[in-house]
């Protein structure tokens, strides 16, 4: 079981970093980016882009600062596990939030 454990751990790099890049391509105007969590673009992704630039921002950097807190405090399994997990739910239930209000906003036109 530690090898799930010590998987869990090594996938929050990419992950951290994915949605890193993501915001960052945002912030130079690269809107396809602007989408929700399927991938699927969001109507007048200009409107939303800092929103989920910020979404994203925060979900990376909290990934990150967790999987560098393991290693550099010794942070116990089930504090970083549950961070984790609340970052993930957090960064999920915000872009849902959000795409719903731009397909509502959409549909109100």
């Amino acid at each position: 079981m530690v090898w799930v454990a010590r998987l869990m751990y090594v996938a929050l790099f990419p992950i951290g970093i994915g949605m890193l890049y993501r915001a960052i391509k945002i912030g130079q105007g690269d809107w396809r980016h602007v989408a929700d969590w399927r991938g699927r673009a969001l109507p007048e992704p200009g409107r939303w882009a800092a929103w989920v630039r910020g979404i994203h921002l925060a979900g990376g950097g909290a990934l990150l600062t967790i999987a560098v807190a393991v290693l550099a405090l010794g942070l116990p399994f089930t504090l970083w596990t549950g961070a984790v997990a609340f970052t993930l739910w957090t960064y999920y239930f915000a872009m849902r939030v959000l795409v719903q209000r731009a397909e509502r906003m959409q549909g109100s036109r």
